[in-house]
């Protein structure tokens, strides 16, 4: 999946998250009621979005 949607990740935590460029980020993709959500942490901070507004 990140191979296909790298550019795309790339792009949407450089504009809508503050985590820096170098920091080491890990995404877990996980399935809730239907719905399919990304969690993205660096170790210190976690942020939950829609993994469609993630990859799209």
């Amino acid at each position: 999946m990140l191979r296909v949607y790298q550019g795309r990740i790339i792009n949407y935590l450089r504009s809508n998250t503050n985590f820096k460029r170098k920091d080491p980020i890990d995404i877990l993709f996980t399935l809730e009621h239907g719905r399919v959500w990304a969690l993205i942490s660096d170790g210190k901070t976690t942020k939950k979005v829609k993994a469609i507004d993630l990859i799209s």
